[in-house]
């Protein structure tokens, strides 16, 4: 099936469930040597198959997929963007079918490549988990917190070779999360791939950024040799809740880090501040809206009048322990009455959909979690996060 722009905006009028990407993109999770995780974008479900060769038109779950979506039936597998459509209106799915109606020509077989690079990273965020973080698993080893069966590491994700099979020759977006991709050197060995076949002046990148390390020269050149480049630095809080969040993260090394991108003589970048919203950080998520704003915007006063950076800010909520819908109720209704002065902001109509979700599933087990980790690292939720700390005492949830 071959999607010209036209086609896109009728597709989706009709369908009210057509997404470009189960038609164009893939998700690829080397899980270990010998397993890799596919789906049409990061936000799905992914199915852990064989690592074998993944032809994107055959393979039977993404044609499975695909049927479901050309008959409008809605898949299981893509209930995030269901959710966040029913709570804000917005979703990647949203986001994807304005990007092929404005930006891509005729797309035809694998246009959308969401890359997963290998679990390196340098930090021990508490909305993640060591199966994406070598620092969280080695952490995990220090303390003997290792779950059952764990396979997914830096190295057993090197060892599979499964992506350098990917057909490339019709892409036109790729987007690397991870791990953290600028301390891998496998988006340097894609996009060098892309230049070799002469795809990377035709190409968008994205990229997620925790901010704390610069990319290194050989990336910053691939990068300014691509069509559109997209910069998601991850961001969910500042100051003193960032540095508990993101820990050990440093807040200083994101403002530098922040400029450093914004300066590069990129001929089409956009930055976004992404916010992963949970129940830690409901409270600040206005500050950070307002901070990242604010400080952007004084650094793109500063650049030359033909160096025009476009600044965006990109909200998502938080799954697992810290989730929005394991708030207590009486936590819940203090939010929705301190929210109200916010509701012009473009953050409100998701966090306070997340929060007024019926599909509640109240617990405490998020207490337990922070309680474990301030432990093990020295930190205190109590402090850092001190404003939902507070509506828990006035909630009566902590003594």
């Amino acid at each position: 099936m071959s999607l010209n722009p036209d086609l896109v905006n009728k597709e989706s009028t009709l369908n009210p469930y057509y997404c470009p990407a189960i038609e164009h993109g893939m998700y690829i999770e080397r899980y270990n040597a010998t397993q890799v995780k596919i789906a049409p974008c990061c936000c799905a479900t992914a199915e852990l198959t064989t690592n074998e060769y993944i032809d994107f038109n055959t393979n039977p779950f993404l044609i499975r997929l695909r049927e479901e979506n050309r008959q409008g039936k809605p898949s299981t597998e893509c209930n995030t963007c269901y959710r966040n459509e029913q709570l804000s209106g917005r979703s990647l799915r949203i986001g994807l079918i304005h990007s092929y109606n404005d930006k891509f020509f005729q797309p035809t077989g694998l246009v959308n490549l969401d890359f997963n690079v290998e679990p390196i990273c340098n930090a021990k965020c508490i909305i993640c988990v060591e199966d994406n973080s070598s620092t969280w698993l080695a952490e995990n080893l220090k303390f003997g917190y290792i779950k059952q069966g764990l396979s997914r590491t830096a190295a057993s994700s090197k060892a599979n070779t499964i992506v350098e099979t990917v057909d490339l020759s019709n892409l036109q977006r790729i987007y690397f999360n991870g791990g953290e991709p600028v301390l891998s050197k496998e988006p340097i060995k894609l996009l060098t791939k892309l230049k070799e076949i002469g795809r990377i002046g035709k190409v968008e990148l994205a990229f997620n950024m925790n901010g704390s390390t610069p990319p290194s020269a050989e990336f910053v050149d691939l990068i300014k040799q691509v069509k559109q480049v997209h910069v998601f630095f991850s961001i969910d809080g500042v100051g003193e809740q960032f540095e508990y969040i993101r820990n050990p993260l440093k807040w200083n090394d994101l403002l530098e880090n922040v400029e450093y991108i914004i300066g590069l003589d990129i001929k089409d970048l956009t930055v976004y501040s992404s916010y992963t919203v949970g129940l830690h950080n409901v409270d600040y998520i206005n500050d950070c809206h307002t901070w990242w704003h604010d400080f952007t915007t004084q650094l793109v006063s500063k650049l030359p009048e033909n160096n025009s950076v476009k600044i965006r800010t990109y909200q998502q909520l938080c799954v697992g322990e810290l989730d929005i819908k394991h708030a207590p109720a009486l936590i819940k209704t203090q939010w929705v009455d301190y929210l109200l002065q916010f509701k012009d902001k473009p953050w409100y109509p998701l966090v306070i959909g997340a929060i007024k979700d019926s599909t509640t599933e109240q617990n405490y087990q998020w207490i337990e979690k922070l309680d474990h980790l301030d432990m093990r690292r020295g930190n205190s939720w109590h402090e850092s996060l001190s404003r939902f700390y507070q509506r828990c005492i006035d909630a009566g949830v902590i003594k």
